[in-house]
């Protein structure tokens, strides 16, 4: 059940090559991002299963001697056996009796221990995120601990970038970008330079939800919003809707998309 390095980093590039997340995309938000169990999860369910798959073997096989003597060195206080390693892996996750009892139902193991280990992955990962100011935004809109529904909509290649982008904080506006110049930007003086407030700072609610440039693409936006309450609700809500709401995430990835291009051409 160790954990290896380049596992992690394998695992951190195929969720950025899917999501088009830059370097600079934090990775306990990416991890979130994608509610995938960790390499060392995965590792773990694997080894149960195999220990599971060996014991059902005849006692004539050379697999099932061995793991007959690992258990015997287990039991006698030997720490480093493998089947010492899969009794801690059960007992963590309060499938101990597990251990001892054969035959077990492995398809209910598995399915309680990955739902244990990912109940562990992702609480790990919401303490990360809550350590990160370049999450700020994030940690308001997730709750950690649910799919993201709308990974599973039919989005474009860059819709989905802007979007895991701007959910991250990494899109490049000013409360990123200002953190890059030198002398380094105070996040309060990192101020919009497109709109008609210019002590406005540009972070992802001014972005999406106020900037004057954008005001005809996001009326566009708002409305293809189906609730009727939606214009009364406060920014949070508002902000929260319109980027985790499967039935809207599309159109507002466009309108990021968009907005960001009409930004370009007024710097």
């Amino acid at each position: 059940a160790h954990e290896y390095a380049s596992t992690k980093k394998l695992h951190c590039r195929a969720i950025r090559s899917f999501s088009g997340a830059t370097k600079s995309s934090p990775i306990p938000g990416l991890l979130n991002e994608f509610n995938w169990l960790e390499p060392r999860s995965r590792t773990q369910i694997k080894m149960v299963r195999q220990y599971h798959r060996i014991l059902k073997m005849d006692d004539s096989r050379l697999t099932k001697k061995i793991l007959k003597y690992d258990l015997i060195f287990g039991q006698n206080g030997v720490k480093d056996c493998w089947s010492t390693d899969i009794k801690n892996i059960l007992g963590r996750n309060s499938l101990g009796n597990t251990f001892s009892s054969f035959p077990f139902d492995i398809k209910s193991t598995i399915y309680d221990l990955q739902k244990s280990l990912l109940l562990k992955d992702q609480t790990k990962w919401k303490s990360n995120c809550i350590n990160m100011p370049k999450l700020r935004t994030y940690v308001k809109l997730d709750d950690f601990f649910n799919n993201k529904e709308f990974l599973f909509k039919p989005l474009t290649f860059i819709q989905r970038k802007f979007l895991t982008k701007f959910r991250l904080g990494v899109l490049p506006i000013r409360i990123e970008t200002g953190r890059y110049e030198r002398p380094r930007l105070l996040e309060a003086e990192r101020f919009c330079l497109v709109c008609n407030d210019p002590h406005a700072v540009e972070n992802e609610y001014h972005f999406l939800l106020h900037c004057s440039l954008y005001n005809r693409l996001r009326g566009e936006l708002f409305n293809k919003v189906h609730d009727a309450e939606f214009l009364t609700w406060d920014d949070d809500n508002k902000f929260k809707y319109l980027t985790c709401n499967p039935q809207i995430v599309k159109s507002t990835a466009q309108f990021l998309i968009s907005a960001h291009n009409l930004r370009s051409t007024k710097l």
